[in-house]
């Protein structure tokens, strides 16, 4: 653009591309998504990496390759976020832009952008996969984890050369002249590759929500647990969503010289689409640390028995059986149930196994002639025999077993 302006202009007077018709360039105060984009960026952002904190946290004294993952996708997703913060004056119609703005640092900065968005997204989604690949053990879901891990890996990692190719100056050129290079061709093949990544974004968005489905749906759980089960990683859909209007912001481009406000546009959706992902593989963790440490609080408890009443917390948190006195408490080898979930440091392996345990308490009611003369002394002193039963079966469709265990 400056080659073709008389000498001595100055640029920071002039619009960066000249307004269609019915517009006028405003330099001052124009429209702006900067402010959209801080908020979209510091909120999310910060929801996401206080996720990651909270699963680094819970899991510290065994974390697996699944939170090496989820780790590394916080970092890259703070990174990011600076990058597209850095750019909140661009956030506008380009012709709203001073020329003088539109420079070789400015160029940088899309750079960078573009080399590690691929890595910012593959983190999350195959810390997913490592997460499902152990909540859920059979050897289908273990074939449909290794099939995401390596379409991720085809989808997000060739920006990396890509953009090095196209969006670096080559050895002994300047970012100023790339800029006045890319003006000139109006190069349109990282635009292409973008409409590419970006449907296959939402292809892989739309496996990662219907991957676990049938193994969910065949559990055998009541159904109010299936649906909850269904709903906790129905969150995904929210990165389908973002992913859906991100390509329609990357096709855009093609059509569209107003670079800058498509960018800023896509920009928020792709940061919306990473925090879901972290956000999604973080909801089993959520969930550990409300039944871990929210509802066995004491502040929760009061607060629930103020709100439901008594019989509802006895209904969830066990009810203790009558015991005839001198019986409690005097058998070491007795297990106390502390009823605090056994398994909420570790993951639940949801499989299709059902575990039912009944206990059944009776009377003795032997004929008065059988019984001892002892008992029948007991008995008319009102003191009973009392038979407790456990009986615990496991099943599996088409698979039945049983054990029971008698506690006389």
């Amino acid at each position: 653009m400056s080659s073709s302006l008389p000498p001595g202009t100055n640029l920071c007077e002039i619009p960066a591309l000249q307004p269609p018709a019915g517009y006028v360039s405003n330099l001052v105060n124009p429209t702006t998504l900067a402010p959209v984009t801080w908020a979209m960026c510091l909120i999310l952002t910060i929801l996401s990496v206080s996720l990651v904190v909270l699963r680094l946290w819970m899991n510290i004294r065994k974390l697996d390759v699944a939170d090496y993952f989820m780790a590394m996708g916080g970092v890259m997703t703070i990174t990011y976020t600076g990058l597209i913060i850095s750019l909140h004056r661009y956030n506008r119609h380009q012709w709203d832009i001073p020329a003088c703005w539109m420079d070789g640092h400015y160029l940088r900065i899309i750079f960078a952008g573009t080399t590690i968005v691929g890595a910012v997204l593959f983190f999350p989604k195959c810390s997913i996969f490592f997460m499902y690949r152990k909540m859920f053990p059979k050897r289908s879901m273990q074939i449909g984890t290794w099939i995401g891990f390596i379409f991720t890996f085809c989808i997000y990692f060739p920006s990396i050369p890509l953009s090095a190719i196209y969006e670096a100056p080559k050895p002994g050129h300047t970012w100023d002249e790339l800029l006045r290079s890319l003006a000139a061709s109006r190069d349109h093949t990282l635009i292409y590759w973008g409409i590419v990544q970006g449907s296959c974004s939402v292809l892989l968005d739309l496996y990662i929500f219907t991957l676990p489905l049938p193994t969910l749906f065949q559990l055998t759980l009541p159904l109010k647990k299936r649906l909850q089960l269904v709903a906790l990683f129905a969150t995904a859909l929210m990165g389908v969503i973002a992913s859906v209007v991100a390509l329609v912001f990357r096709v855009d481009l093609l059509h569209n010289q107003d670079s800058t406000w498509d960018q800023a546009r896509l920009a928020i959706c792709v940061v919306t689409e990473n925090n879901v992902a972290i956000a999604v593989g973080s909801m089993p963790i959520v969930a550990k640390f409300i039944r871990s440490h929210v509802m066995t609080s004491t502040l929760f408890q009061s607060l629930r028995s103020k709100i439901m009443g008594s019989s509802d917390r006895d209904d969830n948190y066990g009810i203790t059986p009558n015991v005839p006195e001198g019986l409690d408490n005097k058998d070491p080898n007795k297990r106390q149930h502390t009823w605090k979930h056994p398994q909420a440091d570790e993951y639940y392996e949801l499989t299709d196994t059902r575990v039912n345990r009944t206990q059944v308490t009776a009377a003795d009611e032997e004929d008065p002639s059988m019984r001892r003369p002892e008992a029948v002394d007991a008995s008319r002193s009102g003191i009973n025999v009392v038979r407790t039963v456990s009986i615990t079966e496991q099943s599996r469709p088409g698979n039945k077993s049983q054990s029971r265990e008698k506690l006389l």
